[in-house]
């Protein structure tokens, strides 16, 4: 959620996990969605980000690699939309073991059921004019090139006052602002979450001075 103040047009925003779109399929054939590839041994893994509030990879951000339970975080080398990692892959990718990404790697939790990522009940402003890690984005592929959609998102609102500094948020309809979701994927080859064992109900903004 974005605030912004006229007098200082500071912007913060609070992105939402959507958990309420969508429940996860556990039957969902990834073979229909995506190339049957699987990558060269030692093959360098690219990363693409097509939609959501981060738009471009900053050289240094952190990827977590996901497959078959083992995980590997990985750097962004290069700054755009699109950039390899600082990763390699080897073996074989599959409809049923896919090479997944989650990127801010900070988001995801480790759990042996699964993928499972952390929105932050509390969020403060960057640079970016937003909670950076709170924008997650993830990505399944059977080859070595990762395609992100985002997985949380937000609102805007606009006060047209000065000195604002905090501000919380509650939801009482039963939808959760926060917390944390297991990772799936829709029959159009969406992600989509569905509520975990940690779910939050109000959210803690805060400007950064």
């Amino acid at each position: 959620m974005i605030f912004t103040s006229v007098k200082t047009k500071r912007f913060f925003l609070c992105p939402l996990i959507a958990f309420a779109l969508v429940s996860c399929n556990d039957d969902d054939d990834m073979g229909s969605r995506h190339r049957n590839v699987n990558p060269t041994d030692g093959a360098t893994v690219t990363a693409a980000l097509s939609d959501g509030l981060n738009t471009v990879f900053a050289v240094g951000d952190s990827v977590l690699l996901f497959h078959d339970s083992q995980t590997q975080i990985a750097t962004a080398v290069e700054s755009g939309s699109v950039s390899a990692l600082s990763a390699t892959v080897s073996g074989s990718f599959t409809a049923e073991s896919p090479l997944v990404g989650v990127f801010p790697a900070s988001a995801c939790v480790a759990s042996s059921s699964g993928i499972v990522v952390s929105v932050p009940s509390s969020q403060r402003v960057d640079a970016t004019h937003f909670c950076r890690s709170a924008a997650v984005s993830v990505a399944a592929t059977v080859s070595d090139s990762l395609e992100f959609r985002a997985l949380s998102g937000g609102v805007r609102l606009n006060f047209g006052m000065s000195g604002v500094t905090m501000v919380e948020l509650e939801c009482v309809d039963g939808y959760a602002l926060a917390g944390s979701a297991t990772v799936g994927w829709g029959d159009d080859g969406m992600p989509v979450a569905s509520a975990a064992a940690h779910s939050v109900y109000i959210n803690t903004l805060a400007a950064p001075d």
